[in-house]
């Protein structure tokens, strides 16, 4: 039994009377809400603290005191929080929630009790959007406390006297219910449940900022004041359907990204060990005060521009969405990066249709790594579930355009509209160069950013801010480009020589991007770009923007700290397993593609199985921040047939990746004659002079069969290593060949760049042959042999580079070959890389460069 004395007994009759009080009061104020507005009834609390707890410290945790020019300090007294102060004259002081538990809400219902003791002195004060330190705005609450009626002033709204006064019976020795109403810039006050100010238009236009607990003294030198019961809640409830858009590249849709084509049925989500909106969308749907039936998520072709998706997405909205709800029934829209800008545009059309816009990451003035795609065709910076449809878009599509960059531009506009409209590029002279002056300029997100003010009141931009050591793309420095670059219509604006980066961003987005400081709310969660919408943060601001009271707890996440996605693409009707350390993976989607997470070095066995004749493309892909690779196998195939091949995967160096496990060098020949049939294939499609044709045809059946021969001889490694020489050199003869056709074969043509991309693969592959079979043929080059060769190579590139400064025709396609010849160079010199390897690598370079000269003649 356990005894307490009456001091004890006191203080927990004084706690039951305080709960059952706060109750009490909670209780017949949703009551009186319930009948005088019954829409607000349902408002969600967004903060709430009855100082019940005992430790000022722990208090602390919550609230901090930005300022205290006062003689007194805050205290805690009976579970109540004041001050008592006796001045200086005059003083000032604020009890503020710390921005760790402020949701960054600026629109809100502000209730306090204020405990006036007896003889407590003249000013009473509490406020909300206070935004501190510097400017230390607010709308304040003042009471002049009298005898009989005090003077209460609405403090802030005005520039010049406009109603902000009344008197109103408060007296020292009572306790006050006030709630204040800031609904953008309509302001209202209330004492003890009756309106005594009403500003509709408040003219200062503080829309953003915390509630504060304030105190101050003037021509009075004594005040003290408590106040207990604060709540924040929501001004609207918590209702509408919720429609959630992913990111760039957050939808999937197999044959449109292969081929360049509308999506024949509807784009769906990635595939799940892919997709960063799985816990978003569960979060939301499991919130108690969200319908099931009211999340829905729009996946979209995220090739096509903001206008044309808006368009769509209202008509989604309208039929799907709106369907069957009352009229009048407007939606809350979550737009994550590209989404989000997406959103920002529907809303601006239709602001109607909206109580609620919150972007989430997305670059309302751009991002700089979109230079690197627009410009060059190079990735930079976005995340790997965006970078995979990506990659494979481009892999696929490479073989009908001169460089990435042709693809981007014709499959992928949308890259254009995420441009920075901040200036971004720095000159050699450390200058910035005006992004007014740049050719390739933004045409979308100017307008659309300037519109951002008519729908402020409706929208929310959360940003993130990442911990780590990694930083946010913020400006280029760039240099003039080379002749190749001008020829490949590459970086029209120069070429990117240094990356300057920000600690203010999510590692994609700059904060200054993502953050529209007019807005309704700017939260800002310690997360990157993809932990916006994946961790335990970001989706719990996102739930806490959307009014719901509900929380989440993410404890495991695929997408973040993973050590490396390996990716298996198959662009052809082949089934497709691969097992990898222990484990098989299955392509349970029937779609092609099989992810593996966290990757460790090792092999994977990829095991094909025939669905039909002909040829197949199988696209392994490894990402990781040192870097990605692409390789792609060609093979052939029948119904019914199976085939296993083993590929080396390494996350510490996936950039250096050998993928084919080949231990005689017979998989690459054979990848070399699979070629060779898409070879024979493409010539034999070619519109135009059979002569031409029949040429070209019977040039490629030799090289295939002195491929079949390199084969044949495999045990032979002497014997081998010369037909692979020679179907090397005859080649790149064919590849002259067909730079020489008549006019059906015309340089650049849609026919020769798909016939020369087919070459450069069998030319590549034969390399690595070369490498593994010159090794088993107990060879070697030396150190002289391999130098010489270096430096007639250089020679070959000097002669390319002079010839081009002063060629008039053929200048794009002898840039692809030249630039084909540096591969070879980089290639060669890299360090590890065999003799053997080198020595036919630099073959193949100054062959390129021969090939470049002889167009340009």
């Amino acid at each position: 039994m356990i005894l307490l004395t009456n001091n004890e007994k006191f203080k927990i009759i004084l706690i039951i009377m305080r709960t059952f009080r706060f109750i009490l009061l909670t209780s017949i104020t949703f009551i009186v809400m319930f009948l005088n507005d019954p829409k607000n009834a349902y408002a969600v609390v967004l903060f709430r603290d009855d100082f019940s707890d005992p430790d000022l410290n722990s208090v602390l945790t919550r609230w901090e005191i930005p300022r205290n020019s006062c003689n007194g300090n805050w205290t805690l007294d009976s579970g109540h929080i004041g001050i008592n102060i006796y001045g200086p004259s005059p003083c000032q002081t604020e009890f503020t929630p710390k921005d760790s538990v402020w949701g960054g809400w600026n629109n809100y219902i502000y209730e306090v009790d204020m405990i006036l003791p007896p003889n407590s002195g003249t000013d009473k004060n509490t406020a909300f959007r206070y935004s501190g330190s510097p400017n230390f705005n607010w709308y304040g609450l003042h009471f002049q406390v009298g005898s009989n009626n005090s003077n209460v002033v609405l403090e802030g709204v005005c520039f010049s006297p406009c109603g902000n006064s009344t008197i109103y019976p408060v007296t020292n020795g009572n306790t006050y219910h006030l709630k204040m109403i800031a609904d953008n810039d309509h302001i209202s006050v209330y004492i003890d449940s009756n309106l005594v100010l009403d500003i509709p238009q408040a003219q200062k236009g503080f829309n953003i900022g915390k509630i504060a607990l304030r105190a101050g003294v003037g021509g009075d030198p004594h005040t003290e004041v408590y106040f207990d019961n604060v709540v924040v809640s929501s001004i609207e409830p918590a209702s509408g359907p919720v429609v959630i858009l992913p990111g760039m590249m957050g939808s999937w849709c197999k044959d449109a990204i292969i081929n360049g084509t509308d999506c024949p049925t509807n784009w769906t989500a990635l595939p799940k060990s892919l997709d960063p909106y799985d816990l978003l969308v569960s979060s939301i749907i499991n919130a108690p005060d969200i319908p099931d039936d009211d999340v829905f998520i729009w996946y979209y072709d995220w090739r096509k521009q903001i206008t044309d998706l808006a368009g769509q997405l209202n008509i989604y909205i309208n039929s799907t969405v709106l369907s069957g709800k009352p009229a009048g029934t407007k939606v809350r829209l979550v737009g994550h990066s590209y989404g989000g800008l997406i959103s920002s545009k529907y809303a601006q059309d239709n602001s109607a249709k909206v109580s609620k816009l919150i972007t989430v990451g997305s670059p309302h003035k751009g991002a700089a790594m979109a230079y690197g795609a627009w410009e060059g065709g190079e990735i930079w910076d976005f995340p790997a579930a965006e970078r995979i449809p990506l990659q494979i878009l481009l892999n696929a599509r490479a073989g009908l355009f001169l460089t990435s960059k042709d693809v981007i531009r014709n499959d992928f506009k949308a890259v254009k509209e995420i441009l920075p409209t901040f200036d971004y590029l720095v000159n050699q002279s450390n200058q910035t160069i005006p992004e007014s002056t740049m050719l390739q300029r933004n045409p979308q997100l100017p307008g659309q950013y300037a519109g951002l003010s008519s729908i402020k009141s409706l929208l929310t931009t959360m940003t993130g801010l990442e911990n780590s050591s990694s930083d946010t793309l913020s400006s280029i420095k760039i240099t003039p480009r080379n002749w190749i670059d001008q020829a490949l219509d590459l970086w029209e604006d120069g070429k990117p020589k240094q990356f300057i980066r920000s600690s203010a961003g999510d590692l994609t987005v700059l904060r200054s991007s993502g953050r529209y400081d007019q807005a309704s709310s700017v939260p800002e969660v310690t997360a990157d770009h993809l932990g916006l919408v994946t961790s335990t943060a970001g989706i719990n601001q996102i739930l806490q923007s959307l009014g719901s009271s509900a929380t989440t707890a993410i404890t495991s996440n695929n997408l973040e700290n993973n050590n490396g996605l390996a990716v298996f693409f198959l662009r052809s009707p082949v089934n497709i397993s691969v097992t990898f350390n222990g484990t098989n993976y299955l392509d349970s989607d029937n779609d092609g593609l099989i992810i593996i997470e966290n990757v460790v070095s090792g092999t994977a066995t990829a095991t094909l199985t025939g669905t039909g004749n002909g040829a197949y493309h199988l696209d392994i892909l490894q990402f990781h921040p040192n870097g990605d690779t692409i390789y792609t196998y060609t093979g052939a195939i029948t119904k019914n047939n199976i085939q296993t091949l083993n590929f080396n995967l390494n996350p510490s160096h996936p950039n250096n990746l050998t993928p084919v496990t080949d231990s005689t060098g017979e998989t690459y020949l054979s990848q070399a004659v699979n070629l060779a049939d898409e070879t024979a294939a493409k010539i034999s499609a070619v519109s135009g002079q059979s002569r031409t044709k029949n040429l070209l045809s019977v040039q490629n059946q030799d090289i295939k069969k002195i491929i079949q021969s390199a084969k044949q001889n495999i045990s032979n490694p002497s014997a081998s290593l010369q037909f692979i020489h020679e179907a090397i050199l005859k080649l790149h003869r064919l590849r002259r060949d067909i730079n020489n056709g008549d006019i059906d074969l015309q340089f650049g043509s849609a026919d020769a760049i798909k016939i020369r991309r087919l070459t450069s693969d069998s030319i590549e592959s034969l390399q690595s042959a070369f490498s593994i079979v010159f090794a088993r043929a107990s060879k070697n080059y030396s150190s002289r042999q391999i130098s010489d060769l270096a430096n007639l190579t250089a020679k070959a590139q000097t002669k390319t580079d002079q010839k081009a400064a002063t060629a008039t025709r053929g200048l794009s396609i002898a840039a692809q070959a030249a630039q084909a010849g540096q591969n070879d160079i980089l290639e060669a010199s890299m360090s590890g890389t065999p003799k053997s390897a080198s020595y036919i690598n630099y073959v193949s370079a100054r062959l390129y460069f021969e090939e470049a000269l002889e167009i340009m003649r």
